[in-house]
């Protein structure tokens, strides 16, 4: 499951999730997080459900994800 494999990258990983999301819940996003081996980071956007993360909040969707990206690529 999409659980499992997150504990298989060697690779930095950015967890985002919407607080709305029917596909994959809160509940999963948070276990496939554990999973994941450091260096690691969880963001819940509020409001958002399963792709529209940028809808929200442009401004800090833009800020989270770059920054991730400029710290680990």
């Amino acid at each position: 499951t999409g659980v499992q494999t997150c504990a298989l990258p060697i690779c930095a990983v950015l967890v985002i999730c919407g607080s709305a999301d029917k596909y994959t819940t809160l509940a999963e996003s948070k276990r496939m997080f554990e999973q994941a081996k450091e260096p690691k980071q969880f963001w819940v956007v509020n409001g958002a459900a399963h792709v529209d993360f940028s809808r929200f909040d442009e401004n800090h969707y833009k800020t989270k994800v770059l920054s991730f990206f400029k710290q680990y690529l």
